[in-house]
């Protein structure tokens, strides 16, 4: 669809060409039975025509369409489509029924009409209403097939289809047939009674004419007794208005239909008019039963004709729908039954065709159980999308089963490849494992050793620490003790002196006594005494001063050790908190070392069972790859395809994957 569509523009023009078509025959007829004038038929046709103009742009919710529509808009459109019909057929046929009884209540009321013209336009308007509303659906669905089919086509996509709703063609078909023979039946009745009245009007106009004259002439010749008794002789002024014009031979005649009476009139030669008035034999009640009954037989026959007309259409149709229903149904395409051609019309050509199509159906059908067997060799002959679609799909089949081969014998043989290196792998990573746990063993008992180190060093770091005090308080006690010696030693010089005043003492108490003689004999014993004691008491000095020196140098000797002891505890106490530091690092890197190993050996353990489930992996792909093989050797690509060959292959490819496993 290029450009702009006006969709209502299309359906008005095609409605109002065939709304002219049947004004023109209506029209006509009303005017003809003169129950409207020419102005009055003007106003009523255009009135109607703009209501029903109105009410068909209400129907439709755009007028017209371009490539930007939208689908929501194009399927509101669609919608008024699919509803034309229903919603527009009651407003355009009741507008026709509307002008008919306008038509005859006018003729009835403002025109010189009778009761069999009114009767009769009734009987037209009942014939035209139910005419139009049977066949005017189907003239409207065609008239507006070209711009709903231009909408649809925009609407249904691979993504989108239009739903319809179930409608019976026969059931439309009859009415249309019912509609079409009950218009033209009581058209042919209406028109059959119109010419009647007008005739039976003529002739009681001719026979009155006739009564006239006769009546004249016998006046004339002086025999006006004779004359008929409804023959009434008048003055001029006397005579009914509707008498006015003459003819040719100066008679006067009129008929009036809305009195039913012919009135003839004819001059005498004195100036006297001679009148006859009759009212024709119109036989209404004859006229208006007949109408009834071709109206209810019509109705009945339009029906029956109608339904057997609408069967001998639709059946052709109703039964190839079956036929493709039932294929779509079953799938069962092979040995269907063909459509019987009774005649040589399009229903006969539609059969015709349908059984053509399915003997491509069932060519091609076979081609492809051909194809789905195995055998790609298949040869279609025919012209034609269809095949030539087959044909590209039975090459392009060919090119990937014989890739499809390659592939699956490439594959097979790199599955059988990584079926050895996945074993290799896995034995490795076996040793592997094995040699991870006894490092971790190793790791473990290092950070149990550190551990024991660690607590050795804090015991080490305490003792020495113990160690250190005792040391420091016996330093204290040494220094203690060297002031006491120092205190000995001034104690024994004094002692030391007095031993020599002592002994000098002595010395002179001996020589006092030796002096005194006898009477100091006494006293140079006690002299002696003394001078043995002030000896025993310096040489008892003497040997204390030799200890105190021995002690002295020994508190030195005891003071430098006891300070080495304490340098050494201190040097003690430095090395077990280095060692226990150091230990201690190295016990938490020992147990992050042994986290890691641990890692790594459940990583190795999760590689281990990957190669497993790889192995058993290769080991299916290996035994699928040859089973593909299998089933693409049975595909026959062309005629020096031997599937043997291809078996003897496959077991090569097995005895190889036997070895390699093992």
């Amino acid at each position: 669809m290029r450009g702009r569509l006006n969709i209502f523009a299309i359906v008005a023009r095609f409605m109002v060409r065939t709304d002219l078509s049947a004004l023109a025959f209506i029209g006509v007829f009303l005017l003809f039975v003169d129950v409207l004038t020419w102005p009055l038929l003007l106003v009523l046709i255009g009135s109607r025509m703009a209501i029903w103009l109105w009410w068909l742009h209400e129907l439709f919710p755009i007028t017209s369409i371009d490539e930007d529509t939208s689908q929501a808009t194009l399927l509101n459109l669609d919608a008024a489509f699919t509803r034309l019909a229903d919603r527009f057929v009651p407003v355009y046929v009741l507008s026709w029924a509307a002008v008919f009884a306008l038509a005859a209540i006018h003729g009835a009321v403002r025109m010189p009409v009778g009761f069999a013209e009114i009767g009769l336009v009734c009987f037209a308007g009942m014939a035209v209403v139910v005419g139009m509303w049977t066949v005017i659906r189907s003239v409207v669905e065609g008239g507006v097939a070209e711009p709903w089919r231009a909408v649809v086509a925009r609407i249904e996509q691979p993504t989108l289809r239009v739903e319809r709703s179930a409608r019976s063609r026969e059931r439309e078909l009859t009415l249309s047939v019912f509609g079409l023979l009950f218009f033209i039946s009581q058209a042919t009745a209406i028109s059959g009674s119109l010419i009647h009245v007008y005739a039976e009007r003529q002739r009681e106009q001719m026979t009155r004419t006739a009564a006239v004259e006769l009546a004249r002439t016998q006046i004339e010749l002086g025999a006006e007794d004779a004359v008929d008794p409804q023959i009434q002789i008048l003055a001029p002024e006397q005579l009914p208005p509707e008498l006015e014009e003459e003819d040719e031979r100066g008679m006067r005649s009129h008929i009036d239909p809305a009195n039913a009476r012919v009135l003839v009139a004819a001059p005498l030669p004195d100036g006297r008019w001679v009148l006859s008035t009759a009212k024709p034999d119109e036989d209404l009640d004859l006229l208006f039963g007949t109408l009834a009954l071709i109206f209810v037989m019509a109705w009945f026959r339009g029906i029956s004709h109608g339904r057997n007309l609408a069967r001998s259409h639709t059946a052709p149709y109703a039964d190839i729908a079956a036929r493709i229903r039932t294929l779509i149904d079953s799938g069962k395409l092979l040995g269907s039954e063909r459509v019987p051609v009774l005649r040589g019309d399009e229903h006969g050509q539609l059969s015709e065709n349908f059984n053509d199509l399915l003997d491509l159906l069932e060519q091609l059908t076979r081609a492809s159980a051909q194809v789905g067997h195995g055998d790609l060799r298949v040869e279609l002959e025919g012209e034609g999308d269809l095949y030539d679609s087959v044909r590209a799909m039975v090459d392009r089949l060919r090119e990937v089963v014989g890739q499809i081969r390659v592939t699956a014998q490439e594959l097979s043989a790199t599955a059988a490849e990584l079926l050895a290196v996945t074993a290799s792998q896995e034995q490795a990573a076996g040793v592997q494992s094995e040699r991870i746990a006894t490092v971790s063993r190793a790791v473990a008992s290092l950070a149990r050793a550190a551990e024991d180190i660690d607590h050795t060093a804090v015991g080490v770091r305490d003792n020495a620490d113990l160690a250190l005090n005792r040391t420091q308080e016996m330093s204290t006690a040494l220094e203690g003790l060297a002031r006491e010696t120092g205190g000995i030693s001034e104690l024994l010089v004094l002692i030391r002196e007095v031993a020599e005043r002592a002994d000098l003492l002595a010395l002179n108490g001996a020589l006092e006594a030796i002096r005194a003689g006898e009477a100091g004999r006494s006293f140079a014993i006690v002299a002696a005494e003394m001078r043995r004691l002030a000896e025993r008491v310096s040489a008892a000095v003497d040997g204390v001063g030799d200890r105190l020196v021995t002690i002295e140098r020994a508190g030195e000797d005891t003071a430098a050790a006891t300070q080495a002891s304490i340098e050494l505890a201190h040097a003690v106490f430095e090395a077990a908190r280095s060692i226990s530091t150091v230990t201690e690092c190295q016990s938490q890197e020992t147990q992050i070392v042994a986290r890691d190993i641990d890692a790594a050996a459940h990583g190795l353990s999760a590689a281990v069972a990957s190669l497993a489930q790889t192995r058993a992996v290769a080991e299916s792909l290996h035994t699928e790859a040859l089973e593909l093989e299998r089933l693409t050797r049975r595909f026959q690509l062309d005629a020096g395809d031997d599937p043997s060959a291809s078996q003897c292959m496959v077991a090569l490819s097995e005895s190889r994957m036997a070895m390699r496993g093992s």
